[in-house]
């Protein structure tokens, strides 16, 4: 059950590229869940996803290309 949203969004200037602009939008979500726990021999999920990355895996930032 969601308790409370939030959405935040704004604009800076792109550092990559003169003229044009970011675009940041920030989420938050609070609420309670059902969550299954492991049994005895079963096995377990892969632990849930906390922080999702958005930019490119190899850790530099994204080329504009025209």
């Amino acid at each position: 059950m969601i308790a409370g949203m939030q959405l935040r969004v704004r604009e800076r200037d792109c550092p990559a590229a003169v003229g044009r602009h970011d675009h940041i939008v920030e989420a938050i979500i609070t609420g309670t869940a059902i969550a299954r726990f492991a049994r005895a021999g079963h096995r377990r999920a892969s632990p849930a996803l906390t922080v999702m990355p958005l930019g490119p895996r190899n850790g530099h930032a994204a080329r504009i290309s025209r």
